[in-house]
């Protein structure tokens, strides 16, 4: 249900309430035509009613705050994985430092998003993250020993891709 739903459901109720009031207050007024039982059940149930919908509004908006928040750090997460796809060591005479390095960023990379899913999200998206399919066929410069680093930080950032667009199930 959308805000603008919710706050028409609001405002219908808050009439309808007043009209209540109303009467209850004319009725008070006037001695001869005491308060109904009717007026009062009326009153309760509209309050009643009032509740639900202040409330879910309230989840509604946290729910969208949340989701912008998540959204913000994830995309951080997406730069920082583009950052470390576009440093990966591609010459064959780089040093095994160098290599060893990019390795340990990326493994380092991979934890920190699946701890920050898991934990800030749910278990569905760090699921959904860790998911790989290692029979991807990948052409391009590597050395052997980054390839299949480098082809789980591929795929990962595209599942971190799929997660940003669906926040709705995952968050």
């Amino acid at each position: 249900m959308t805000l603008r739903r919710r706050i028409l459901y609001l405002s219908i109720v808050l009439l309808i309430m007043l009209d209540t009031c109303r009467r209850m207050l004319l009725a008070d007024t006037n001695l001869t035509e005491p308060i109904r039982l009717i007026d009062w059940v009326m009153l309760v149930v509209e309050i009643l009613v009032l509740v639900i919908i202040a409330a879910e509004a309230v989840y509604g908006i946290v729910k969208h705050y949340r989701i912008r928040r998540i959204t913000k750090i994830i995309l951080v997460f997406i730069e920082e994985g583009q950052i470390l796809q576009g440093k990966v060591p591609r010459d064959v005479f780089v040093a095994d430092d160098t290599i060893v390095g990019w390795n340990n960023s990326a493994q380092i990379w991979m934890d920190s998003v699946e701890t920050f899913l898991k934990v800030k999200c749910s278990r569905h998206a760090a699921a959904t993250f860790r998911h790989y399919i290692p029979n991807q066929q990948w052409s391009g410069v590597l050395l052997e020993n980054n390839k299949k680093l480098y082809m789980d930080l591929l795929m990962r950032l595209e599942n971190l891709q799929s997660i940003l667009e669906n926040p709705d199930v995952y968050f």
